[in-house]
């Protein structure tokens, strides 16, 4: 790294040198049966360097770092004026975010695991057509620049997901879980699992009205993104954010507290530096319901006169990689729990529907706080009972707004994915009245 920062230093007034390399171990079980196991190791190098006032990049996914000055000084004569510093040398806060156990987890360790929890889903029911997949990564990230900056950290993370699937093969229950160290997936999981697979087989419909909604941490990242786009210093140095000027006041119910914190203990999304070297902090977002802060990188700090958060990663909804210039984005984005059990929830409801997973979450005025999202996996809940599945129901509103309307939040904090990356956690989240678009 040091040779590189020194090679673009001859051409350039700045530099930052970023390594990422994972060690990631798949496998997949179909229809009970063991489909494909999958063992590989990315590497990948990128540069950032400032020359002439503009900042350029270049990525390599091999070993082989030929060009990358050459092509990172290209970049620059075509990129954009570079008005932030890279951060320089400052104590790095200690942070769990690697499990031994975890790391030293082999494929047939985890073939054995798959195999166990199949077995124990056919001896409930052996008609479920389920498929599996347990993962294990170990990921190294390293940065330095010639501000003198030069940190690293590893984290584990191991994930379970299972689906249970339609004779026609559509999703009928997800179950996923991930954490930055292994776990079991309980008799009581798979109990829940097969019970939930069961009810989705009774097929209901609702029309279209207000009924009370539960959001279980499955579904609830679609709710937490509309807050991050409002909270993300991108929207704030483009001005688009509708909380800006908001400050210390109160935006939503009294309840709500959010939280992105990268120092919880082999977190999802765990860190000691953001991938812009910035040192990791806790950032209280919403404070019993007042505005408290946004979540910024480097440039967006500059541009909006803050401090950076620790929030500059290489990633988005949709991709990651050495590839993808930092933007802010969240770590592990909390929301702190209630004090209500998802049963004494369901209890309450005479009428409703329990929302488990969604689709096109990612869509519609982000920004906003505007929600329009397809039920995926959800239950009718009628006098206090989960009764069937819900086909053919949208749920609508807007963050800012039925978040000010919540009737209570759950005791227990669960992680939450949105669309393919582990986003944070999340209680349950019960409305008492929602717009629901149904079948008439």
């Amino acid at each position: 790294m040091r040779a590189l920062l020194d090679k673009a230093l001859e051409h350039a007034e700045s530099a930052e040198v970023f390594v990422s390399e994972d060690a990631v171990t798949p496998v997949e079980f179909v229809n009970g049966s063991l489909k494909a196991v999958t063992e590989k190791d990315v590497y990948g190098l990128a540069l950032r360097l400032v020359a002439q006032g503009r900042l350029g990049m270049a990525a390599s996914t091999a070993w082989e770092r030929g060009g990358l000055v050459e092509r990172a000084l290209q970049s620059a004569r075509y990129g954009q004026p570079c008005r932030f510093s890279f951060p320089d040398r400052s104590p790095l806060p200690e942070v769990k975010t690697y499990d031994e156990k975890t790391s030293s987890l082999q494929v047939e360790d985890l073939i054995a695991r798959g195999e166990d929890i199949l077995r124990r889903i056919r001896a409930l029911d052996p008609d479920i057509n389920c498929t599996l997949g347990i993962e294990r990564r170990v990921r190294k990230i390293s940065v330095a620049n010639s501000a003198g900056q030069e940190a690293s950290y590893s984290r584990t993370n191991y994930a379970v997901g299972m689906w249970s699937l339609s004779p026609q093969g559509f999703i009928e229950v997800p179950f996923w879980r991930e954490e930055g160290a292994e776990f079991s997936v309980t008799d009581e999981d798979i109990e829940e699992f097969v019970r939930k697979h069961r009810l989705s087989q009774r097929r209901t419909s609702v029309p279209t009205g207000r009924y009370p909604v539960i959001f279980t941490a499955g579904a609830a990242w679609a709710l937490l993104l509309r807050f991050f786009a409002g909270i993300s210093g991108e929207s704030v140095a483009k001005g688009t954010s509708p909380l800006l000027g908001k400050v210390d006041e109160r935006i939503v119910d009294e309840r709500i507290t959010l939280v992105d914190d990268p120092l919880r203990p082999l977190g999802l999304r765990s860190l000691v530096v953001d991938d812009e070297g910035v040192p990791a902090q806790r950032t209280v977002l919403i404070d019993r319901g007042h505005l408290k802060g946004f979540l910024f990188d480097l440039r967006t700090a500059t541009e909006t006169g803050a401090e950076p958060t620790g929030n500059g990663f290489r990633r988005n909804l949709f991709s990651e990689g050495v590839e993808v210039e930092p933007t802010p984005q969240p770590s592990n984005f909390v929301l702190e729990p209630g004090d209500v059990s998802l049963r004494d929830m369901i209890k309450d409801i005479k009428r409703g529907i329990i929302v488990e997973s969604v689709m096109g979450g990612h869509t519609g005025n982000l920004v906003a706080g505007e929600f329009s999202l397809h039920i995926g996996t959800g239950f009718l809940v009628e006098k206090g009972e989960v009764t069937g599945k819900v086909m053919d129901a949208m749920v609508a509103g807007n963050v800012y707004e039925v978040f000010n309307r919540i009737e209570a939040l759950g005791d227990t904090l669960e992680p939450t994915l949105a669309i393919f990356y582990g986003f944070g956690y999340a209680p349950a989240i019960y409305f008492k009245d929602l717009p629901v678009a149904g079948r008439d």
